[in-house]
């Protein structure tokens, strides 16, 4: 077996669109990626400064595993989960404080990991977009995460993974969207709507 994924299956997620009562299984990623009975699961961070509430973002890297997202924007940052246990979000949690580090150089403390873990039960959206081929075999499970300003003056972005990095204001952010300055992947289109557009308009990709 060689690269590996927590999934769960497609039909058993679609019948309650949550994550409780779930059965999880780790399943070899040459399966996973084309099989459309899975979903692998993706802990979708959006990192947004604490101080100011601007959010991080920045475009993909030609090194990023997911060629298809290659040069789109994106909000969101995480990966795969290889691991599993017997609390699905504490699994998750741990994944997101690793993508975390290994992406943008930012290690969370112990308060920090609380918060990621408050957000994963309490205010996280599940994101499951059939449009696309990434979309049908993947599970965004999408949140913001508060970091600190002082530690965000020092990050170390993983080389060709994430480029083009910015902060914006939410309001930014939006204005650039529906003007097509910036086009993001579909899963920061989802995550943008539901936690900080701020118009009545649904942001889509054109």
């Amino acid at each position: 077996m060689g690269k590996i994924a927590l999934c769960v299956k497609t039909k058993d997620y679609l019948e309650t669109k949550s994550l409780s009562n779930q059965t999880f299984e780790l399943v070899d990623r040459d399966i996973c990626e084309t099989d459309d009975s899975y979903l692998q699961l993706i802990p979708y961070v959006v990192i947004v400064n604490s101080s100011n509430g601007d959010i991080f973002i920045y475009k993909r890297g030609t090194s990023g595993n997911e060629d298809r997202l290659h040069d789109l924007y994106s909000i969101g940052v995480g990966g795969h989960v290889e691991t599993t246990g017997d609390d699905i979000y504490t699994v998750l949690k741990e994944c997101a404080v690793r993508e975390i580090e290994e992406e943008i150089g930012y290690v969370c403390d112990e308060a920090e990991e609380e918060q990621i873990y408050n957000q994963l039960t309490n205010f996280s959206l599940n994101i499951y977009d059939d449009s696309n081929d990434v979309g049908k075999h993947h599970l965004g499970i999408c949140f913001p995460f508060y970091a600190s300003d002082d530690k965000l003056k020092s990050l170390s972005m993983e080389d060709n993974v994430i480029t083009n990095t910015q902060w914006k204001s939410s309001k930014d952010l939006e204005l650039d969207i529906m003007d097509n300055i910036i086009i993001l992947e579909t899963w920061s289109i989802h995550a943008f709507n539901n936690f900080f557009k701020q118009s009545k308009q649904i942001l889509v990709n054109l």
